[in-house]
């Protein structure tokens, strides 16, 4: 509204006058259009002479020269409200808009009135930079200088000059002149004696009053404290008479001082007091009084005195005086910066300002601002012009002045020059012709139009004209001056583009400006197949993991790579990803199981063993393993196998084999006298049948997997590790570590493993020979017994006999087409050298099982024979195939033979014929079984059937393991199987110790007994310490496992194996307590007492008269107690194993009474070192108050562990100091809780930090403390005796108290309301916290009569003196 009634008030006067010969006609002007309004140029004017002339000149200029409408809306005397007024806002303040509005509201919504403004003086400013900030888009413009600066400081008037040149020869221009130790100034200027102290105002009236702070740094810089006061609430220049401030030069004759006049209040009187000081000038200042009009009283003064005065240009006070500078020192930034004002003041360049987007809107009226400036005398000659109207005619109007000067001959130049042609285009504009096309010839155009996007303002000649961009650059603004370049990732390849075009995948632009996109691996091959094979891609990390997303706009080489399925090799080209690898951002990671080198890293081969190869980078292998050897099949030299990883072959592994090896001769030769003992018997018995077939089935079954292993499935975890576990069975010893011994070539290593059974087999025969030769009375070799054992050895490690042979027959191709024998993948499968002697080897060892299966036919087709002629000898030698077997199915043990035999070949084919021939036989094996029926026990026969069929689903889940089907399903399916398959085995026994273990065991193995007020919280915590010692030690307390009281002392009774009696002091007094403790004597059941400090014993006397004190325990009598009872089990609770209670009752202390009663260890908690973030206070001296505070530090552990990075709390025990670096506090509110000394001390320092305090109340009887309580602690000599301390204490309790508490009763909550309770205070804490008690207070940080202590917790030594007092 004030903005229209600007325009209301003074486009009539502008209307009606006009200065210019040739001015436009008022009504063909017209308005601009900004903000979405149509309104006339707004002026904003700075109301002193030069800059309402240059106002002037640009009003007249603009509205009659370039035909816009103007409306001059008024201005104030200062600089300091131009930006603001510029950019939009109502107020004209200093400082953003404080008068109930937010910035935006007030500057940044409203449409902008103001439009220029000239001869600003606040282009040094700081507060610019972030007001122009502040107004974003619509932040003024800086149109530059008007080439004349602006000026001030002391001035001496022209007639002082001359008299002390035309007497002298004095210059009075320059202060050194002024030095009262070598010249009198005084002699040429007036002095304090000749001016009426009448014309002056006094200091407290203005300097003092308005510029408070100039004092103060008067003093700072010079240190001359006889020019101020400094005695009341702020320093103050000190005055002669009141009126003049006197310099150190002339202070002894304050009335010959020379005369220095500034205007009211005291314009630069903080800098001019400083100048005479520091230069030794005997000059007095003086503030002109300000009467009705303050400037012209300045003026007249001075202009009276023809002495100093303060002054400023451009201005005409003193222009016709020939007031010329004092010259003083250069000017100093960095004195001025502190405030040391010893040099002249710095000449501000005087600005003029346009509103925001005034060159699209009025782009002539920007241009014409943008030109106008003058030199400094041509604005002294148009300053002295408006002198001389104004004398002529008094009504003479800073517009006439302007009007004048324009008109004048000798001007009409400078003006003109500054008025912009129609086709004299600004930047970011260019020529037009009639049709609005955009032309290059001036001679073509009509006018000026914004250059549109994709195409460039260029300067020709005087004129601008618009051209497309070139190619490599765009613009996608109109009316731009420069094209900008194309970023690195794209390219423009043809001009005038609005846009230039990211790179597509693939390629990259580097550089700017380029035209064309660079595509990735041209420098290396011209092959398009290989290029296509080139993206770009860049890795990105998120919650979700790392992630490789196409890149298109790549802006690096770097960024080139491979598309998803291909690598980088070492050429720098892609390849397609081979298998057992998976490739992603050019990179090539190997899956597990896979291995390759570093520098071939597209030659990949598969692991014998998954686990050697943990995949990721080429190169990478399992702990210890060689990288060099072929699929990390090798450890390191002077290393050993261990599983996946190789480890050190040191003393102990030596002393390991020897221990391995002699430990196998004693079992062998142990192994063999029980054979031969049991063979010695007439008949075998059914149990030794029994377990000699479940140890032959579990070797068996052993070897069956070891087969399955050797068809190479891709089993995921754990099935590969049980699986790799088999392959001791088929005597490959490295797996126990022989590999220390053994050598490192594969043919010789080869030959050590196929010699095992060999030498097994002599191990036997001397075993037996030396069993002979020991047995001195035998007349025989017994033979026969040597063909049992050696046989009976070759039946039950058959497989494994055979499969020791077959590894180099057994090759595996590689992804890279490259064949190696699977267990020695150093060795080719080529049939020449290594290769050929290995299956020379195989070949000879091979006729050892051959020669075995076949001496076994002929055994079985001897044995009718045989038997029809007793030989006894014969039949007992063979009864390694048949003895398992009932009569009449012999021949199966020689079909078993040869099915395994067969099993041990199926290696040897694909995996897919592997197990489907091994599925036949398995299959024939389950259909004999079940027909035949050939074992002597029904167990044995039920046992082989079960053991067959699961291998046959073992075997058909291992050849869906590739295939697309649920991995997870198929595993878990296969493990259910293998431990299905050795449970059965160990059934025979497991049954027998079940049988042992069928005696029921009680429900609770602790039952804890207490007084619930006084022992409850207790009672809570002990229950909480003894399970986590294990489920086994279950607890019984009535808030959770009492459900029907009428069964309580059956609890006690029958389900209860050791009753835990809590001796709280009033616990006798309690008949459900003493009932429970009767209960447990009359029905045997283990009980401990735990000790109060404060439980006293029956006595003798107490036990008599026990009615007398207790009325109500004869309603122990529905329950069958008696009196009589009660008194026996008070004399049989003296005779327990009382525990005492410990002092002070800490974690530690406590556990330490939970390992009695466990019997176990519980593992120390490490003391801290670092304070904990949470810290509990509770009172020390009551027992309830400390069990509930560690309750509640238990259950908020986890629940801080869930939210936030620590999940330990403190529980604060006497002698601490809360920790500084606590965040969260609970205050544990009890029944007389604050008469604890040591708990308010907690309190206090509370208050002193930044801490959050929660009280939690867990006791009905706390109180809220009243008014009172300052007057209670002030009683107390104990905090009398510490200063302040009960004043600190009364704000922290009441800060505390603030919060809205949680009730929480630990001694009658259930274990679920409690952690219910627990996770709702760490809710409290962490979601909505509550202000921190400093800033509640506001009081100090420290604490000064607390000294600072760590948390220092001895608990071992206390811990000790505990186990002592309870041992």
């Amino acid at each position: 509204m004030r903005g229209v009634l600007h325009v209301l008030c003074f486009t009539v006067p502008l209307a009606a006058r006009v200065c210019l010969d040739d001015a436009i006609p008022e009504e063909s002007r017209g308005n601009i259009t900004l903000d979405g309004e149509s309104m006339p140029i707004g002026l904003w004017e700075l109301k002193w002479d030069s800059a309402s002339i240059m106002t002037r000149i640009f009003e007249i200029l603009v509205s009659e020269k370039l035909g816009y409408k103007v409306v001059n809306l008024g201005g104030t005397g200062s600089s300091t409200p131009v930006l603001y007024r510029l950019g939009g806002c109502e107020e004209a303040t200093s400082n953003p808009p404080n008068n109930g509005k937010s910035f935006e509201e007030d500057c940044l919504t409203k449409p902008r009135r103001f439009h220029f403004s000239f001869e600003s003086w606040q282009g040094a400013s700081t507060y610019v930079p972030s007001l122009l900030q502040a107004f974003g888009d619509r932040a003024p413009i800086n149109l530059g200088s008007l080439q004349y600066k602006g000026s001030s400081g002391m001035y001496v008037l022209g007639a002082a000059v001359n008299a002390g040149l035309l007497d002298s020869g004095l210059s009075l221009e320059y202060y050194s002149n002024y030095n009262a130790d070598w010249f009198q100034p005084s002699k040429y200027t007036a002095i304090v004696s000749d001016v009426n102290l009448s014309r002056l105002a006094t200091c407290d009236e203005g300097v003092n009053n308005r510029y408070i702070f100039f004092a103060s740094e008067y003093v700072e810089a010079t240190g001359d404290t006889d020019a101020v006061y400094l005695g009341g609430e702020r320093v103050k220049y000190k005055c002669w008479e009141d009126k003049w401030w006197i310099s150190p030069a002339c202070r002894s004759t304050p009335q010959n001082c020379s005369t220095l006049i500034t205007r009211f209040p005291g314009w630069g009187f903080g800098l001019m007091t400083q100048w005479v000081a520091f230069h030794n000038m005997p000059v007095a200042i003086g503030t002109a009084a300000p009467g009705d009009d303050a400037a012209q009283a300045y003026v007249q003064l001075g202009r009276e005195l023809a002495s100093l005065v303060y002054w400023w240009t451009p201005d005409v006070s003193f222009l016709r005086e020939n007031a010329s500078p004092i010259v003083l020192p250069p000017f100093n930034p960095a004195e001025h910066a502190r405030k040391i004002f010893r040099t002249s003041r710095e000449e501000q360049i005087l600005t003029k300002w346009a509103a925001a987007d005034m060159d699209a809107v009025a782009h002539r009226a920007f241009s014409l601002a943008g030109a106008i400036a003058l030199s400094k005398q041509d604005v002294a000659s148009v300053l002295l012009k408006h002198l001389e109207l104004k004398e002529l005619s008094g009504d003479t109007t800073h517009w006439d002045t302007a009007c004048t000067w324009l008109k004048q001959a000798s001007t009409a130049s400078t003006w003109q020059a500054w008025i912009p042609s129609d086709t004299t285009c600004p930047l970011g504009r260019g020529l037009v012709d009639s049709q609005r096309n955009y032309v290059t010839h001036r001679d073509l155009a009509v006018a000026c139009a914004a250059c549109p996007a994709g195409m460039f303002s260029q300067e020709s000649g005087e004129t601008r004209v618009s051209q497309p961009c070139p190619a490599g650059s765009h613009q996608s603004l109109p009316g731009e001056a420069v094209c900008e370049a194309c970023q690195p990732g794209t390219s423009s390849a043809e001009e005038g583009m609005v846009e230039c075009a990211p790179c597509g995948l693939g390629k990259y632009a580097n550089f700017s400006g380029m035209k064309t996109c660079i595509q990735c691996g041209a420098n290396i091959t011209s092959d398009n197949e290989k290029l296509q094979l080139f993206t770009t891609s860049q890795l990105v990390v998120s919650s979700a993991g790392q992630q490789w997303i196409p890149v298109q706009g790549a802006s690096s080489e770097q960024l080139c790579g491979c598309v998803a399925g291909a690598h980088r090799t070492s050429a720098g080209l892609c390849a397609l990803c081979p298998e057992g690898a998976a490739c992603e951002g050019s990179r090539l990671l190997l899956l597990q199981g896979y291995y390759s080198k570093e520098e071939d890293p597209g030659s990949v081969f598969k692991c014998h063993e998954r686990s050697h190869c943990p995949g990721g980078l080429p190169g990478a292998c399992a702990e210890g393993r060689d990288p060099a050897s072929v699929a990390c099949n090798s450890c390191l030299p002077g290393l050993h196998s261990a599983g996946a990883r190789c480890i050190p072959c040191e003393g102990g592994d030596y002393a390991l084999v020897g221990s391995l090896l002699v430990c196998f001769v004693l079992a062998m030769s142990g192994a063999y006298v029980a054979f031969t003992w049991q063979e010695s018997k007439s008949a075998r018995s059914s149990n030794f049948v029994v377990v000699a077939c479940g140890l032959g089935q579990l070797a068996t079954s052993i070897q069956v997997i070891s087969v399955i292993h050797q068809f190479s499935l891709d089993w995921g975890e754990p099935i590969a590790s049980l699986l790799a576990l088999t392959e001791s069975f088929t005597l490959d010893l490295n797996i126990l570590s022989f590999d220390c011994l053994t050598p490192s070539d594969p043919v010789p290593l080869f030959l050590f493993h196929v010699m095992v059974l060999p030498s097994v087999l002599a191990l036997v025969c001397i075993i037996h020979f030396c069993t002979v030769l020991a047995k001195r009375s035998s007349s025989t070799w017994q033979f026969h017994r040597l063909g049992q054992a050696v046989g009976s050895l070759c039946v039950v490690f058959f497989i494994a006999v055979c499969s020791s042979s077959m590894p180099p027959l057994i090759c595996q191709t590689h992804p890279n087409k490259l064949s190696t024998v699977r267990a020695y993948p150093s060795v080719n499968c080529n049939g020449r050298e290594q290769h050929l002697a290995m299956i020379l080897i195989t070949t000879f060892v091979f006729l050892l099982p051959a020669l075995f299966l076949a001496s076994s036919i002929w055994v079985v087709l001897q044995i009718p024979s045989k038997i029809n002629q007793s030989d006894l000898k014969f039949i007992r030698a063979a009864s390694f195939l048949f003895g398992r077997f009932r009569p009449g199915a012999e021949t199966l043990g020689v079909w078993l033979l040869l099915r395994n035999a067969l099993l041990v070949f199926l290696p040897l084919a694909s995996q897919s014929v592997s197990t489907f021939l091994m599925n036949i036989l398995l299959s024939l094996s389950l259909m004999a079984s079940c027909y035949v029926k050939p074992w002597r026990m029904k167990a044995c026969n039920d046992l082989d059937i079960f053991l067959t069929a699961c291998m046959i689903f073992i075997v058909t889940l291992g050849s869906h393991v590739a295939g697309d089907v649920n991995e997870a399903l198929t595993i878990t399916a296969s493990l259910t199987l293998l431990s299905l398959i050795f449970l059965s085995l160990l059934a025979f026994i497991s049954l027998g110790c079940l049988r042992c273990f069928r005696e029921k065991q009680k429900a609770f193995r602790y039952f804890l007994s207490h007084h619930k007020s006084k022992a409850g919280s207790l009672a809570r915590w002990l229950k909480m310490l003894i399970l986590q010692r294990g489920k086994r030690f279950t607890t019984f307390i009535d808030a959770d496992d009492l459900c029907d009281l009428t069964k309580l002392f059956w609890h006690v009774a029958h389900e209860t194996v050791t009753l835990v009696i809590l001796a709280s002091p009033d616990l006798l007094k309690r008949k459900w307590c003493v009932g429970e403790m009767v209960t447990a004597r009359m029905h045997e059941v283990h009980s401990v007492v735990i000790a109060w400090p404060q439980f006293v014993k029956p006595t003798e006397a107490f036990i008599q008269e026990y009615a007398s004190f207790v009325p109500d325990i004869v309603h122990l009598g529905k329950h069958n107690i008696c009196i009589e009872d009660v008194q026996e089990t008070f004399r049989w609770m003296c005779s327990l194993q009382t525990l005492p209670l410990p002092t002070p009752l800490t974690h530690g202390t406590l556990s330490l009474v939970v390992n009695t009663l466990t019997g176990t260890l519980s593992r120390i908690r490490p003391f801290m070192s670092e304070t904990s973030t949470c810290c509990i206070l509770s009172d020390p001296e009551n027992s309830e108050a400390v069990a509930a505070a560690f309750v509640f530090s238990e259950l908020m552990s986890k629940e801080f562990s869930r939210t936030l990075a620590f999940s330990q709390t403190l529980v604060m025990t006497p002698g601490e100091l809360v920790p500084e670096e606590t965040a969260y506090a609970i205050v544990v509110c009890t029944g007389g809780c604050l008469k604890s000394f040591e708990l308010c001390q907690w309190i206090v320092q509370l208050g002193k930090s930044d801490c959050r305090a929660l009280p939690v109340f867990a006791d009905e009887e706390f109180k809220l403390p009243g008014p009172d309580l300052l007057m209670e602690l002030m009683t107390r000599e104990d905090f009398n005796a510490v200063p302040g301390m009960a004043e600190d204490l009364t704000k922290t309790i009441k800060a505390v108290l603030e919060e809205i508490g949680i009730m929480c009763m630990a001694k009658m909550a259930l274990q679920d309301e409690l952690e219910l309770r627990a996770r709702q205070i760490v809710m409290r804490l962490t979601h909505k916290p509550p202000a921190p008690l400093c800033d509640k207070l506001g009081g100090e940080r420290s604490v000064p009569y607390f000294s600072s202590m760590p948390i220092s917790r001895q608990a071992p030594d206390k811990q000790d003196d505990y186990v002592k007092c309870i041992l």
